[in-house]
């Protein structure tokens, strides 16, 4: 993350629970938006994430 204050992934899941959400898949990934660190693996996972969502609604 590029700010000192910026919440981590780890209490960014448990103040939104989403432990407690198990029929759909969820995904935290830090990023920079200063340097873009973080942002081709979140952009990757979304893609990946989509596929598989598109593979299981049209079969």
């Amino acid at each position: 993350s590029d700010l000192p204050t910026a919440i981590k992934p780890s209490e960014l899941i448990e103040h939104l629970s989403l432990h407690s959400i198990s029929r759909q898949r969820w995904y935290i990934q830090s990023a920079c938006a200063v340097n873009g660190d973080g942002l081709v693996e979140a952009m990757t996972q979304l893609s990946n994430m989509i596929k598989e969502n598109r593979k299981r609604t049209h079969n």
